[in-house]
């Protein structure tokens, strides 16, 4: 649509998109990085890598196999390379206070030269002899909760009798592209008896709208610039409710039951 405030939000998507790029590279960065006098900068770091699990998680939560896959080709050679789930890696999880999983627990040179050292810090935590990773993306399971978090649900309330009213298709396919795990999708007009209970809860003046639920405030870099479109409620949903920000935009105005062009 190429309007000021939804080059915002698609703009915010693909910051979001960026991190997983920016999270992985960093590691070969560090891995490749000059070493300190005296090492030997052709020979390959010697790391231990366990890699561990949730099953709940599934194919949804952060690829933690493709990160390990870089590291793989990087300037490494992984001496002992293991997975385990959750339940079997119980004693590594208390041990190193693990929050989020999927994980990798690194052992080894991991302390072998200074950029390598802040290449962890940048992705992950320093915990004695070992580095695990915690920046993770979501979705992700989280340790404490017993839960996946990250998964969010979206109800667009609309007016499906008016065509010409403008709609944000092309931001929820860039959330989407750019890794935004949105579980359940639901159209609902507002003249049903849905978008009449959801338009007087939330108090929707204008339409369309659309409705996020608490999960989405995992992806911080998504709703970069949110207050400028929506609203954060009470019960932790998000509110996109500023359809009139929009120039060159048609929305149904509810106040004065009327479909509304801007110019």
């Amino acid at each position: 649509m190429g309007k000021k405030y939804i080059k915002i939000l698609i703009a915010a998507a693909g910051v979001f998109l960026a991190v997983n790029t920016i999270f992985i590279g960093v590691f070969v960065f560090g891995i490749k990085a000059k070493f300190n006098a005296g090492y030997d900068a052709n020979r390959p770091v010697n790391l231990n890598a366990v890699v561990i699990k949730d099953k709940s998680c599934g194919s949804d939560c952060f690829d933690i196999d493709k990160a390990l896959s870089v590291i793989r080709h990087a300037n490494v050679k992984l001496v002992k390379e293991e997975t385990l789930d959750s339940a079997q890696a119980k004693d590594l999880i208390a041990k190193y206070n693990i929050q989020k999983l999927p994980t990798i627990v690194f052992t080894g040179e991991i302390k072998q030269n200074d950029d390598l050292i802040k290449a962890w810090e940048k992705v992950g935590e320093i915990k004695g002899n070992a580095v695990i990773f915690t920046k993770l993306n979501p979705p992700y399971f989280d340790v404490k909760e017993g839960r996946v978090l990250g998964k969010a649900d979206v109800v667009y309330i609309n007016d499906k009798s008016c065509g010409k009213c403008v709609s944000f298709d092309a931001y929820i396919a860039k959330l989407k592209a750019a890794g935004v795990k949105i579980a359940n999708e639901k159209f609902v007009d507002y003249l049903s008896d849905e978008g009449k209970v959801l338009v007087s809860k939330y108090n929707i003046t204008k339409l369309p709208a659309y409705i996020m639920s608490p999960d989405i405030k995992y992806y911080e870099s998504a709703l970069k610039n949110w207050d400028k479109v929506g609203t954060v409620e009470k019960d932790g949903n998000y509110i996109f409710r500023n359809v009139d920000l929009f120039s060159g935009v048609s929305y149904r105005d509810l106040a004065k039951d009327a479909v509304i062009t801007n110019k």
